[in-house]
């Protein structure tokens, strides 16, 4: 008996931290999609990466959409999705679809059932549509490279990192919350009093103390 539920506990476990996966669907020049599923890498912390480097993606393909396990909910489903525009939404629709190719910020987020979690594309962050499509009830919420559009072939390593958020931070205030860590952490962003520092040291830099700028 010991032995079963030690067995049981240890699965659990294994499931607790199974990695997840994207659904990577391609579509050639041709017309011929093809679809692979890949594992992401854990970096711990409850973050997992996807990276595909340009050689995996097949010369002169038309399109990549990148759809992560969790980033699919049905109509009636509790949750909502949530783009870098400001546009949030519930799981209420039959069919629709609607795409966004301007981002302010380069993340999207998603809540469900089964997770809630923060996207952030940090390679190829410029060349990318986010998308939320549904058909007959099923929501999908992804990044689409559309190679055809832009013109020319990925020209670095597709990557996103996946945050899953939980506890307190399971919303789109969590969602904010590690992107603005994300852009403090990487010295995209820096904080006001760190802004105010190289202001003032370029004050006193300049001849007899006056601002360089006006």
């Amino acid at each position: 008996m010991k032995k079963i539920i030690a067995s049981i506990l240890m699965a659990s476990a294994l499931s607790a931290y199974a990695a997840d996966k994207v659904e990577i669907r391609i579509e050639k020049e041709n017309g011929e999609k093809v679809v692979k599923t890949i594992e992401l890498k854990s970096l711990g912390n409850g973050v997992e990466r996807l990276e595909i480097e340009p050689a995996d993606i097949p010369m002169r393909a038309r399109k990549v959409d990148i759809i992560h396990q969790n980033a699919t909910a049905k109509k009636g489903d509790e949750g909502y999705w949530v783009l870098p525009n400001g546009m949030i939404g519930t799981y209420r629709l039959d069919n629709s679809r609607y795409s966004v190719d301007r981002h302010p910020l380069q993340m999207y987020g998603m809540k469900t059932k089964s997770k809630t979690f923060a996207g952030i594309i940090k390679g190829m962050k410029y060349e990318y549509n986010l998308v939320v499509e549904v058909k007959n009830g099923k929501y999908e919420v992804y990044p689409s490279f559309d190679f055809l559009k832009l013109g020319y072939e990925p020209y670095e390593n597709i990557i996103i990192d996946y945050y899953t958020l939980t506890g307190d931070d399971a919303n789109y205030s969590g969602m904010g919350r590690i992107y603005r860590k994300f852009q403090l952490e990487s010295g995209v962003v820096k904080p006001i009093k760190e802004r105010m520092k190289s202001r003032q040291a370029a004050t006193d830099c300049s001849p007899q103390g006056l601002p360089l700028t006006r």
